[in-house]
C-alpha cells in the first residue's frame, strides 16, 4: 500500500509542478493588476480570456485525447504515429483557421451583440483572445505528445519558458507602458508568439508528412464525442462571468474574476491529481490483488486533498486582502465559496476514473453537460438578486451535483469500489472549513487577529481526518517519507514494457479524461 500511495503523491507532484507556475502567475500577478488596472479592466481580461478558452477547446476538435491515447498504445506503430500526427496537426490548423477567418470578417460588426456590451470590442481584444487560441494550437499538441511519453521535463519546461515570458511582458506592458487590459492581453499573446515556433519546430521533428484519411478518421471519430464534453466543463468555468456581464456589470466582472482566479490554484491540485491517479487506478484495477487496495487508497489520496482544500479554504481570503488593492477587497466573501466548488471538483477527479477504465465514456458528457445545465440554471435564479455571491454559489451547487452523479455512476460500473462512509465524512469535515471560514469573512476582524484565528482553526479541523482514522498518521508519514527517496536503479525492461502494455487502456489524462478548467483569466 505504501509504495502505490509514495507513486500517487510523486506523480502528483511531477504533473502539479507545471500548474503550479501557472498559479504561481496568478499570485504575482494580483498586486500588480489590482493596482494598474480598475475592475472594469479585470472584467474585460477576463471576458477575453473566457472566449479565447472557449475557441481553443473548439479548435482542437477533443485531438489533444486522441494524440494522447495513439502515442500510449504500444499496439500503435511509430511510423502510424508520426503520419497521425502530422494528419491531425494539418486538419486542426485548417478546421481552426477558416474559424479564425469567419470570426475577423464578422467579429466587427457582431461583437456587441455577443458580448452584449459595448465596451469590449473587437478589436483590439476580442482579436487577441482569437489569435492567441490559434497560434497555442502548436504546443497544446506538443504538450498532449509530452505527457503521453512521459516526458515531464520538456512539459515542465514549456510551462516554465511561457510563465517567465508571460510574466515579464505583462509587467512590461502595464507597468511601465501603462496599457491596463490593452497591455495584459499583448504579454499573453506576445509570450504565446515567443514560445510556439519552438512548439512547432518540435513537431514537425516528430511528424512523417504523409496524408492517411484513415488515421485521421480514426483519430476524430475517438475525440469528436468528448468536444461536447470540453464545452461543457467551459460552461462550468466561464459561463457565470458572461452571465455576470449581461444581468450585472463589467466591473463585478471583475471583481468575481479576481475572486475566482485566487479560488483556481486548488486546481493545480485537481490537475495534478487525475494526471497521477489515473494510471495508477489503471494498473491497480487490473489485478484483483490491486483492486483490494483501491477503496483504502483512494480514501488516503481523497484525504489528502480534503486537507489541502481546508488549508486553503481558510487561508486563501485573507490572501487576497493582503494581495489585492483594497478597491477590490468587496471580493473577499466569493473566495472560500469558489474554493468550495473546486474541492467538489477535485473528489470528482478521484471519483470518474472508473468510467474510463471502463471504456463508458459517453457518460462523460451527460455528467458535465448537466452540471453545466444546473449552473445556468442557478445562475439564472441568484444572479439577479445576489449579484456575483450567487454567481460563486452557483459553481459550488454545479461541482457538487457533478461530484455525486459521478460518484454513484462510478458505483454502478465498479460496485465497492469506494469507502462511501469515509467519503461522506471528508465533505463533513470540509463544510465546517468552509462554515468557519464564511463566518470570519463576515465577522470582519482586524487583519491579524483574522490571521490569527485562521491559522489556529487549520490543525484544529484537519486534526478530525486521524480522529476519524481517515488517514492514519503512519499513512500520512510513508507518503512523505518515500516522495524524498531515489530509485536506485532504472526500471527493467520488461517492467517497462507491462508499463506500456496497461497504459494501452488509457484513453487520456487530466483535461481529457476529466477537465481541468481554464484559469487563464
Amino acid at each position: 500500500m505504501r509504495k502505490e500511495v509514495a507513486r500517487v503523491f510523486k506523480d502528483s507532484t511531477v504533473y502539479g509542478l507545471g500548474s503550479l507556475i501557472t498559479k504561481v502567475a496568478v499570485l504575482v500577478l494580483t498586486p500588480i493588476y489590482t493596482t494598474y488596472l480598475t475592475r472594469t479592466d479585470y472584467g474585460i481580461l477576463a471576458f477575453v480570456s473566457m472566449v479565447s478558452s472557449m475557441l481553443g477547446t473548439v479548435f482542437m476538435l477533443g485531438q489533444g485525447g486522441s494524440l494522447i491515447l495513439f502515442y500510449r498504445s504500444k499496439s500503435e506503430e511509430a511510423e502510424n504515429r508520426r503520419e497521425l500526427l502530422f494528419n491531425v496537426f494539418w486538419f486542426v490548423m485548417l478546421f481552426a483557421g477558416i474559424l479564425v477567418a469567419a470570426m475577423f470578417l464578422l467579429g466587427p460588426k457582431h461583437a456587441a451583440v455577443i458580448t452584449g456590451s459595448k465596451g469590449i470590442p473587437f478589436y483590439p481584444f476580442l482579436a487577441m483572445g482569437v489569435l492567441n487560441a490559434y497560434l497555442g494550437l502548436p504546443q497544446a499538441m506538443q504538450q498532449a505528445i509530452n505527457r503521453a511519453q512521459g516526458q515531464s521535463i520538456t512539459f515542465v519546461s514549456f510551462q516554465l519558458a511561457g510563465f517567465f515570458t508571460n510574466v515579464g511582458l505583462t509587467i512590461y506592458y502595464v507597468v511601465y507602458r501603462h496599457q491596463a487590459a490593452l497591455g495584459s492581453l499583448k504579454g499573453t499573446l506576445y509570450s504565446t508568439i515567443v514560445i510556439t515556433p519552438i512548439a512547432l519546430v518540435i513537431v514537425v521533428r516528430r511528424w512523417r508528412p504523409r496524408f492517411r484519411f484513415g488515421l485521421l478518421w480514426r483519430s476524430l471519430r475517438y475525440g469528436l464525442p468528448l468536444v461536447f464534453h470540453y464545452f461543457s466543463a467551459w460552461v462550468l468555468t466561464f459561463i457565470d462571468r458572461y452571465l455576470l456581464l449581461q444581468l450585472s456589470t463589467t466591473a463585478q466582472v471583475g471583481l468575481y474574476s479576481l475572486a475566482y482566479n485566487l479560488s483556481m490554484v486548488l486546481n493545480l491540485f485537481c490537475s495534478s491529481i487525475n494526471q497521477a491517479w489515473a494510471p495508477i487506478f489503471y494498473d491497480l484495477a487490473d489485478t484483483p490483488g490491486g483492486r483490494e487496495k483501491l477503496p483504502r487508497l483512494t480514501t488516503i489520496y481523497a484525504s489528502a486533498v480534503t486537507a489541502i482544500a481546508i488549508a486553503y479554504t481558510l487561508a486563501a481570503p485573507d490572501a487576497l486582502l493582503i494581495l489585492a488593492n483594497k478597491r477590490f477587497h468587496a471580493a473577499e466573501p466569493v473566495v472560500p465559496i469558489v474554493a468550495g466548488g473546486y474541492f467538489f471538483f477535485a473528489l470528482y477527479m478521484v471519483v470518474s476514473t472508473p468510467i474510463f477504465y471502463r471504456k463508458k465514456t459517453m457518460w462523460a458528457p451527460v455528467v458535465s453537460g448537466s452540471a453545466a445545465a444546473l449552473n445556468i440554471a442557478v445562475n439564472f435564479v441568484l444572479i439577479p438578486r445576489y449579484g456575483m455571491m450567487g454567481a460563486a454559489w452557483a459553481t459550488l451547487f454545479a461541482y457538487a451535483f457533478m461530484f455525486l452523479l459521478t460518484r454513484y455512476l462510478s458505483n454502478r460500473l465498479m460496485p465497492n469500489i469506494y469507502e462511501n462512509r469515509q467519503l461522506a465524512i471528508l465533505v463533513g469535515i470540509y463544510a465546517v472549513s468552509l462554515g468557519a471560514s464564511m463566518a470570519l469573512v463576515y465577522a470582519h476582524p482586524p487583519l491579524m487577529l483574522d490571521l490569527l484565528l485562521r491559522t489556529a482553526l487549520i490543525p484544529g479541523i484537519l486534526s478530525l481526518l486521524v480522529v476519524f482514522r481517515l488517514a492514519s498518521v503512519n499513512e500520512l508519514r510513508s507518503v512523505f517519507k518515500r516522495r524524498g527517496r531515489r530509485p536506485t536503479a532504472a526500471p527493467r525492461v520488461e517492467d517497462r514494457e507491462e508499463q506500456e502494455r496497461r497504459a494501452e487502456t488509457i484513453g487520456s489524462l487530466s483535461d481529457d479524461t476529466g477537465f481541468a478548467p481554464d484559469d487563464r483569466a
